[in-house]
């Protein structure tokens, strides 16, 4: 009889323990201060490399700090937004369990503009951003450069195929167009 009340005893104890654990909330404050870290490695590339447009805010309204928000609910394993530039910029983000990104850019220069990527995978999107606005800002450039030299020679009264291979040729020489006269020995007084 004592054996089987200590057994009663031990079985409704183990019951009580797991009955505690199941009650009680899980924590997730280290997972979410992961993803507040990953949330700021991704803050800084933006500013750095597409421009900084002004101060990120979260979804409390309140400015984003090396700090996980206050408000945040640790015993929901749950993401917060990023906003730039105080809600007006172009890019806004939540980081959610698993480490997805939900992203949302309306001035992305392709489609989509939103989408839901794993970490690493919207690390490459956005040095894919980069590089492709870089460039696009460097073709601008050199198109309004162009278009300045021509319109330059065409007040010299030079006929097009006379611009044209004058530009070519500077291009070919990698000098500036106004040197060509010099090499060529040809007077754009014609």
């Amino acid at each position: 009889m004592e054996k089987k009340f200590k057994n009663l005893i031990e079985t409704s104890s183990k019951l009580m323990n797991k009955s505690v654990e199941l009650d009680e909330a899980k924590d997730f404050r280290r997972e979410l201060e992961k993803r507040h870290i990953k949330a700021l490695t991704i803050i800084r590339y933006i500013d750095q490399t597409l421009g900084k447009q002004g101060k990120w805010t979260d979804s409390f309204g309140n400015y984003v700090t090396a700090k996980m928000p206050d408000d945040v609910d640790t015993s929901v394993d749950a993401g917060w937004a990023y906003h730039q530039a105080r809600g007006r910029g172009d890019w806004n983000f939540i980081i959610g369990p698993k480490d997805m990104v939900k992203y949302n850019n309306s001035k992305m220069p392709w489609n989509p503009k939103s989408g839901v990527l794993p970490y690493k995978k919207f690390m490459e999107l956005l040095k894919t951003v980069a590089k492709e606005t870089k460039f696009r800002n460097e073709s601008v450039q050199l198109d309004e450069n162009r278009l300045s030299d021509l319109h330059m020679l065409s007040q010299q009264g030079l006929n097009v195929e006379k611009v044209n291979a004058i530009l070519q040729l500077s291009k070919l020489l990698n000098i500036d167009w106004r040197r060509v006269k010099d090499i060529t020995n040809e007077s754009f007084e014609q």
